[in-house]
This record gives C-alpha cells, sequence and structure tokens, in this order.
C-alpha cells in the first residue's frame, strides 16, 4: 500500500512538471532543471553514492575522488536538463528538429538503410537518447524502439504516447522477438540501448575495464537477418542543442561460432558505446547499477542468465 502511495505522488508529481516546463522559456525550463538536478545530488543520498560508486570503478586510476565528485554532480544536472527537454518533447516537430538536433555521419546511416535489409540502431543512455528515435522519425524513417516498461504503467503511457505522436513504434523488450523480426524484414529501423544490466539474454564484455553483463538480442537478430548494425549517440552541446553522432556500421565477425560472434561483435559495439561516453562523461546515467551482475567464477561468457 506505502509502495503504491508513493507511486501516486510520483506520478502526480510528473504530471505537474510537464505541465510546468512546458509553459516556460526553455532556457528557464533547463536553468531550473540543473538547479533541481543539484538539489537531488545533495538530498538524494542513494543515487548520488551509486553514482560516484560507478564513476570510482570507471575512473579511479585516472581521477582523483573531487573530481569524480563533481563529475557525479553534473551528471545529476543533465539528468534534470534532460527531463526537461522531453517535457518539451510534443514541441519538436518537422518545422524545428534540425535547429535543436544536429548530425556527423548521417552518410553512413542513410547508406546501411538502402541496403533494404532492416536497420539496426544500437545506442546508450548518453545525453537525450529518445530524441534520436525522434529525429529519425521527423525525417521520415520508419522506426521502432525496443525496451522494458516503465514501473508505473501510466508513466509507460505518457512515454508511448509521446513517441507515438511522433510516427515512433514502441516494442516490449520481453514480447517482442516476432515483432523484431518483422520490422527488419520489412526493411524498417529498430533502435535499441545496450548499456544497462537487465533480465535478458546476455553476455559479460568488457565495459570501462570491468565485465558488464550486456544484452546480445540486437547483435543475434543483426547476425540472423544480415541486418545492418549502426553504433550511434547523442549528446548536448554548451548552448544546450544536441550532435548525433553515426559511426560506419560495423563489421560483423562471422567465425561459425554463433557463441563467440556474439559476444565479440557485442564487445565491438560496447567499446564503441564507452567511446562515446568517455567523450561526454556527465551526461550517461551513472546511477544505474550497471556492474550488478557478477562474472560467475570459471565462465568467462555466459550467454544466458
Amino acid at each position: 500500500m506505502k509502495k503504491q502511495h508513493r507511486r501516486n505522488l510520483q506520478y502526480l508529481l510528473i504530471r505537474i512538471l510537464l505541465l510546468f516546463f512546458t509553459i516556460l522559456p526553455r532556457r528557464l525550463a533547463l536553468w531550473l532543471a540543473a538547479l533541481l538536478g543539484r538539489m537531488a545530488f545533495l538530498l538524494l543520498a542513494s543515487p548520488r553514492e551509486k553514482a560516484i560508486s560507478n564513476l570510482t570503478l570507471a575512473y579511479d586510476k585516472v581521477k582523483p575522488p573531487q573530481e569524480i565528485s563533481h563529475l557525479a554532480r553534473e551528471a545529476f544536472q543533465e539528468l534534470g536538463k534532460n527531463a526537461v527537454d522531453l517535457c518539451l518533447y510534443g514541441s519538436i516537430n518537422r518545422g524545428n528538429f534540425e535547429r535543436l538536433i544536429r548530425t556527423e555521419g548521417i552518410e553512413h546511416f542513410d547508406a546501411a538503410y538502402r541496403r533494404g535489409k532492416g536497420l539496426v540502431a544500437i545506442t546508450c543512455h548518453l545525453g537525450n537518447w529518445e530524441l534520436i528515435a525522434l529525429y529519425f522519425a521527423l525525417k521520415g524513417y520508419p522506426v521502432s524502439v525496443i525496451g522494458r516498461q516503465v514501473y508505473d504503467p501510466r508513466l509507460n503511457d505518457i512515454l508511448t504516447t509521446l513517441r507515438a505522436g511522433k510516427g515512433i513504434r514502441s516494442l516490449d523488450r520481453d514480447r517482442s522477438a516476432r515483432q523484431v523480426l518483422q520490422v527488419l524484414k520489412a526493411g524498417e529501423i529498430l533502435g535499441v540501448l545496450i548499456d544497462q544490466d537487465t533480465s535478458v539474454d546476455g553476455v559479460f564484455v568488457d565495459f570501462f575495464g570491468t565485465p558488464a553483463y550486456t544484452p546480445t538480442g540486437p547483435i543475434a537478430m543483426a547476425l540472423r537477418t544480415g541486418a545492418p548494425v549502426i553504433p550511434l549517440a547523442i549528446h548536448r552541446q554548451p548552448d544546450d542543442t544536441f550532435l548525433l553522432t553515426i559511426e560506419r556500421p560495423l563489421e560483423l565477425v562471422r567465425t561459425g561460432d554463433r557463441r563467440e560472434d556474439i559476444r565479440l561483435n557485442t564487445q565491438a559495439v560496447t567499446t564503441i558505446l564507452e567511446r562515446f561516453i568517455r567523450a561526454h562523461p556527465t551526461q550517461w546515467v551513472w546511477i544505474h547499477d550497471r556492474w550488478k551482475t557478477q562474472l560467475p567464477i570459471g565462465d568467462a561468457s555466459p550467454i544466458s542468465r
């Protein structure tokens, strides 16, 4: 009962913030969001400690504790600003989105898409990742995104409704295998994030020097269908616009050993995502328990739990 009461309060607060931030000028809304992020860093002990712990794991040998704490505080500010831009999602349209989002490497994306085999776009929780699917949808590409349900169905409905309003299809991670195949066979785009520790088939790969349990579904599907894999990520610029960076298609390794192919290709794309994060470390979600699952003794690369 207490849990449901807490969720009701959270839902009400989010609805109020959605309304509040949409009536403010974006610059003012972002300033307030950064302020709220700094307050959250000071007041929310558990996520603050998790962010500092993860940053220490990633940067302990190259950054002193003071700098790590500073990075964590800025990461909270970035999360606040991203929340505001998600509130303003509905106001982004074909008339203004290219003033907000610039791209590097769009030619790689277009060339891969023209192959007609579908396209697996793999990214991470960096910057305002929801804007990636929005950008391509507003450009006229058929886009589906795969992810887990938000813990509160009402919040999940808000998110899927926002996406649907821009032509983006949301696929449930736990019930989407057939839908994913349909998307790729139709020559469409599948967007997916693989930088979190979740309860799906996965493999341990190196991430910031530590084994991290990483979803393998997107790579397995690409190997099965022949769809090209494009690593990409978005980050906020100093003027609060965004730059979407698109890499060349991943050269998928095919050794004939399916287990090893999945591991090698998952490592390859994870290495690219790590490079994106290292370039803009304050814009990643360090509050997530990324290294929660531990590598079993004597098993270097389990494919499933």
